[in-house]
């Protein structure tokens, strides 16, 4: 990696987490979409970010039209993200990409690097509260994943998960 490179995510980084402390839907809101239809990959029309949500490596995800995070969520691209149309995160989501190694028993886990799996979440989803999505997961169209809930594999079309690790609790509609 460059210098110039090196200074340029440090500056987005400081941009981010000044602009992440900007109260108030008008102002603060605004403000933050504009940084990040510069800084996403790709950014849709609508997209919304409460206070204190946090998007690192945000050269790697993409949102969809209609996409809204709530206070306090923290995304990590680092393996990728794509996020579709009309989806909703709550308070305190996390969304990892990327995770450490550790497996080798004679090398320091900070020396084992990372390993990278792309998320995807489809169109018209929720992600209640304080939801983790880790590595590798694609949620389809129409799921909700209930508060809490830890997802660590695919979640079907319109499925209602929760738990840890989530599971499927009910189909929407029935």
């Amino acid at each position: 990696m460059t210098l110039w490179t090196k200074i340029k995510n440090e500056l987005l980084y400081i941009c981010a987490d000044v602009l992440s402390l900007v109260p108030g839907a008008f102002l603060g809101s605004r403000c933050r979409r504009l940084f990040y239809k510069l800084a996403l990959k790709k950014c849709g029309k609508k997209f919304y970010t409460h206070t204190r949500c946090f998007f690192l490596t945000p050269g790697k995800i993409s949102v969809g039209n209609y996409v809204g995070f709530n206070t306090g969520c923290w995304v990590n691209g680092g393996g990728g993200i794509t996020i579709g149309n009309h989806v909703l995160f709550g308070p305190g989501v996390i969304i990892h990409s990327s995770n450490h190694n550790f497996d080798q028993l004679d090398v320091r886990i900070d020396q084992q690097g990372h390993t990278h799996a792309p998320v995807v979440i489809e169109d018209n989803v929720w992600v209640a509260a304080g939801c983790i999505i880790l590595p590798g997961v694609t949620i389809h169209s129409g799921a909700v994943i209930a508060a809490g809930a830890v997802v660590t594999r695919d979640v079907p079309a319109n499925a209602v998960v929760g738990g840890v690790p989530a599971r499927v609790l009910r189909m929407r509609g029935e």
